[in-house]
């Protein structure tokens, strides 16, 4: 099986024609922001983001550096660097523990506060750096 990164999301790929993935456009291509947008994540996001964001809150608000965008950013939700494995020591965290950030992943809402190419800042209680494709517009 070979892996391919899009993004911020990598997928794997078995020789299935993208036919045969159904919603793969809407997991990938990011919806257009503005600053001031409330937003939510994606429910297919979900999954694929939320043990990075149990990282995210178990070392609290650090910079790191962005796999999509590749700048350093304080509060990055995303896949863990080579960059960021000094502070990402995962085998402390009891992912168990935290199953209910997914289900509660589903009705938070935030503000967009900054916008680029592939990522947003997002303002929930406190800032986070999220791919664009991980996100939609708020009911």
């Amino acid at each position: 099986m070979s892996y391919s990164l899009i993004g911020p999301l990598v997928l794997a790929y078995d020789g299935f024609s993208s036919k045969k993935l159904p919603g793969l456009a809407e997991i990938c291509l990011p919806s257009e922001f503005h600053v001031g947008d409330i937003v939510q994540w994606k429910q297919n996001a979900i999954e694929i983001y939320w043990e990075f964001f149990v990282r995210y809150q178990y070392h609290e608000r650090e910079w790191a550096r962005c796999m999509a965008c590749g700048d350093n950013v304080f509060g990055y939700v995303g896949p863990t660097t080579t960059e960021n494995k000094e502070f990402a020591d995962e085998s402390r965290i009891k992912y168990d523990d935290w199953i209910p950030l997914q289900h509660h992943m589903s009705f938070m809402k935030g503000n967009v506060t900054e916008v680029s190419n592939s990522c947003c800042g997002v303002k929930y209680a406190w800032e986070t750096h999220l791919s664009k494709s991980a996100l939609k517009m708020a009911h």
